[in-house]
């Protein structure tokens, strides 16, 4: 056929011509040949696109002259049917389908889907007619659509053949329209026990008249997709996912099973027994919340009975409209069916919202994936099973698939899992990593025993590392590491697992662990080549487990000195306030201890002139004697602060000052360099106001004082064993470890880091009248007390004892280098000597 010349108009009615004698004469019997071919040199042919909708519309209204007349409407239905369906047919065969947009294609779709659900629906109300029952369940349909035509104004004594024959583009909504008219119709027919019956059967023939007409229009589509090249994901709407279709079909799932559990509870106890124990997602929580597929709270029991079981209780072949048991047969029977086209419309109302970037697409997709489980879940309670299974296979909701797997088929569970994972791959196994998680089976989780599978929890563990880098699987995931000896992963998470743990125990558990698995990865001496990076690392190691340990030997010490002294301590001498300074989940017995702890290593000055550090001091000890772990500024202010801590063996007590300014030099990691710089004056400052540098000054400003004297003198204060221990048995390095006391006055960047510090903003939470301006004033207290130090000769006396200890430290690295003691000249060649001691007396001539 060749295109006629002339304009868009006169090429249309030139298609739709050869396009009516394709559609309704083509026949395997007639001699003629239909053939048609569009001009258009590419793209789309606008002539052929207002052809085939109009010849589409014809049909579908009975406006075609070709379409005769029948008493017999489901036979004219059908031959309609058909005549829509060769408009594609004539298409495909001429390869004119490209010719048309998908805009078109779907429409020409929708044209005959509404026909198969017309045919389907015209079936459906010719069975219920011919058995002449009495319910107005029966004529539900018919009755919806005359008063469907009567809202529009029109009128026919045969509403429902009307519609159908006349306004087949309506079916659709007469759907929504029936839908809305059936709460009304319950109200009405719930009066009596005869009504409350028929109000039942109202609502099991609404879901009925929705499954045929969506089933029959989803049918067609399928079927015929390639034909029209419709794409499963189509970014047009399809009549099937309107808003309005998707809201009716989610409530007449919700509708029809809650008929199953009122059915159920008169005459089925197996089935509303275990609906009744059933907790979906959807349903409320005691607090108000709902339940989703990731709370524990979800629950479904299919251990009580089997299919079978169920069947057995159920009638074969009553009529629902009859039994009542034969309805709540058939109630159950429809769930499935009626789920699956509920999740088919919101699946493809979605596709086509989020191509058109709605802003509710979020919140849509949020509603699906909840009706999707609820449902699912549903299908278990009410016996089936399979359907569950295969409807989480079609729509892909592995979350749910899993919890299926374990509530539905507990005893084959392994196996079912390895077929889901070999079906679905690593989807499937994230999904049922994140089931262990949710729920802490950790134990099911780490316990694999296939390579394959190890790797995809590897993979599970890592990203769910690095989503959340301090959650669940950052805690245990080392476990699976050190099992696929990946030592490095093992360690890393290992000393974060650490960082992260509130208890001591833990942590130097978690820390000593670490340590091994970087051994094990590295190696001793590889650590020891002098590689940097892992010596680096592995010093780090060292010494968060040396800060663990100093804060299980301050442990310890601190509840040996309160029992030791529990009787003594009298109790009403505690200040008031301090009850009321303990945390929420401490004892009282706890915050008493930390309290006499407290006392027992302050003076009343002290706690009297520094009550703000007072309480923050009070505050770490109780956390410390509940065994939580302490930071290194709060084991350096624990170390610090206190002026009273009795004489004791414990070595890190007496050498706690040179303990702390140790801990600091190796908190790089931990402490930015002001902070840094801040705590090493705070250290040293209470370091030299330590001492009763007033009395110590009036003693040796005396007459006549030996240097024998003096030398004692100076040996007796805190300040000399500090400096000698830290110049000489730690040997920290000079100067960057030590602060002169001119330079250990607070400062301005000082009082501005003590401001911004977590523990100073949590007291000033959990003390009353406490602010950060009192703290800051009791930090410039110390400065009062160094001035005054340093005018009683502080400045002086510290460079006699550093030139002491210095001698010191000289006389220790000559014997560890075994050179022999032969006198000051052979202590000048050692490195690190101070020029000023060339000017000394030589102490071999006295």
């Amino acid at each position: 056929a060749s295109r006629p010349a002339g304009g868009i108009a006169s090429q249309t009615r030139a298609f739709i011509a050869q396009l009516e004698q394709a559609v309704f004469f083509d026949n395997p019997r007639s001699p003629l040949s239909f053939s048609i071919a569009s001009h258009s040199s590419s793209g789309i042919d606008t002539a052929l696109q207002a052809a085939v909708l109009q010849v589409s519309k014809s049909i579908l209204d009975s406006s075609s002259r070709f379409i005769a007349g029948r008493l017999d409407t489901g036979a004219q239905l059908r031959e309609r049917l058909r005549r829509a369906h060769a408009i594609i047919r004539v298409l495909s065969a001429n390869g004119l389908v490209d010719r048309i947009d998908t805009s078109t294609r779907v429409r020409l779709s929708a044209a005959a889907e509404k026909l198969a659900a017309a045919v389907a629906l015209w079936s459906h109300q010719n069975d219920l007619w011919a058995r002449q029952h009495s319910s107005p369940a029966t004529h539900l349909l018919s009755n919806a659509a005359d008063a469907f035509l009567e809202a529009r104004g029109l009128r026919s004594r045969d509403a429902l053949r009307e519609l159908l024959q006349h306004h087949t583009c309506s079916v659709g909504d007469l759907v929504v329209f029936l839908h809305g008219r059936v709460p009304a119709l319950r109200r009405a027919l719930d009066v009596s026990e005869r009504g409350a019956h028929d109000s039942r059967l109202v609502e099991f023939e609404a879901s009925r008249i929705a499954i045929v007409a969506m089933l029959a229009a989803f049918r067609y589509r399928f079927r015929h997709s390639d034909l029209y090249a419709l794409a499963s994901n189509c970014s047009e709407e399809l009549w099937t996912a309107s808003a309005e279709i998707a809201d009716i079909l989610s409530e007449r799932l919700e509708n029809i099973y809650a008929l199953c559990r009122d059915l159920s509870s008169r005459h089925c106890a197996p089935i509303y027994e275990r609906m009744q124990m059933a907790v979906l997602p959807g349903d409320t929580n005691h607090d108000g919340t709902d339940v989703s597929i990731s709370d524990e709270a979800v629950c479904i029991d299919y251990s009580q009975s089997a299919p079978s079981e169920l069947a057995a209780v159920l009638p074969a072949d009553d009529d629902p409209y009859v039994s009542d048991m034969a309805l709540l047969r058939d109630c159950l029977n429809i769930v499935g069916p009626l789920a699956n086209l509920c999740f088919r419309s919101f699946v493809d109302r979605i596709t086509f919202v989020e191509t058109r970037s709605a802003p509710d697409a979020a919140a849509l997709v949020r509603r699906y994936n909840t009706l999707r489980s609820r449902f699912l879940l549903g299908l278990v309670a009410l016996g089936r099973v399979q359907m569950a299974f295969r409807l989480s296979e079609e729509y892909h909701d592995l979350t749910t698939l899993v919890v299926l797997v374990f509530a539905a088929d507990a005893a084959n569970a392994a196996d079912c899992l390895r077929r889901y994972i070999d079906m679905f791959g690593s989807d499937f196994a994230r999904a049922l990593f994140a089931y262990y998680e949710r729920r802490q089976a950790w134990a099911s989780l780490l316990y694999t025993r296939d390579s394959a599978i190890d790797r995809l929890l590897k993979e599970f563990i890592d990203t769910s590392e690095h989503v959340s880098p301090h959650g669940p699987m950052a805690q245990i995931g080392w476990i699976h590491d050190i099992k696929l000896r990946d030592f490095g992963g093992a360690a890393a998470k290992l000393a974060r697992a650490a960082r992260d743990s509130d208890d001591t125990c833990q942590a130097r558990t978690m820390l000593s662990l670490s340590k091994l698995s970087f051994v094990a990865l590295e190696g001793l001496d590889s650590i020891a080549g002098g590689n940097e990076i892992k010596t680096s690392a592995y010093s780090r190691l060292e010494d968060a487990l040396e800060l663990c340990e100093v804060q299980d030997s301050l442990h310890r010490f601190m509840a040996e000195l309160v029992e030791s002294n529990q009787q003594g301590m009298q109790l009403a001498a505690k200040p008031t306030n301090k009850c009321n300074m303990e945390g929420g989940s401490s004892s009282g017995s706890d915050n008493c201890d930390a309290y006499d702890a407290a006392m027992l290593t302050t003076s009343p000055e002290l706690r009297h002139s520094r009550p703000a550090l007072y309480a923050t001091y009070c505050d770490f000890l109780r956390r410390l004697l509940a065994s939580r772990v302490a930071s290194t500024e709060e084991m350096l202010d624990a170390l610090t602060f206190p002026d009273n801590i009795p004489n004791t063996n414990e070595h890190f007590v007496n050498e706690r000052y040179c303990l702390a300014v140790d801990i600091l030099s190796r908190s790089g990691s931990n402490l930015t360099k002001h902070a840094q710089r801040a705590a090493l004056r705070s250290i040293w400052r209470r370091v030299f106001i330590s001492d009763d540098w007033k009395a110590i000054h009036l003693r040796l400003s005396t007459p006549n004082t030996t240097d024998i004297a003096l030398r004692s003198e100076l040996i007796a204060t805190n300040l000399y064993h500090t400096l000698r221990q830290c110049l000489v048995l730690r040997e920290l390095p000079h100067p960057e470890c030590y602060v002169m006391p001119a330079d250990a006055f607070v400062t301005a960047d000082d009082l501005e880091y003590f401001a911004d510090n977590r523990f100073c903003l949590q007291l000033k939470d959990s003390v009353e009248g406490t602010t950060i301006d009192t703290i800051i004033g009791e930090y410039k207290l110390e400065d009062k007390d160094l001035s005054l130090a340093i005018n009683n000769g502080l400045v002086g006396y510290y460079e006699e004892m550093f030139r002491i200890v210095a001698e010191d430290a000289k006389d220790a690295h000559r014997q560890r280098e075994g050179k022999p003691d032969c006198g000051m000249s052979d202590d000048l060649e050692n490195k690190g000597v101070e020029d000023e001691y060339e000017n000394d007396v030589n102490m071999d001539s006295e």
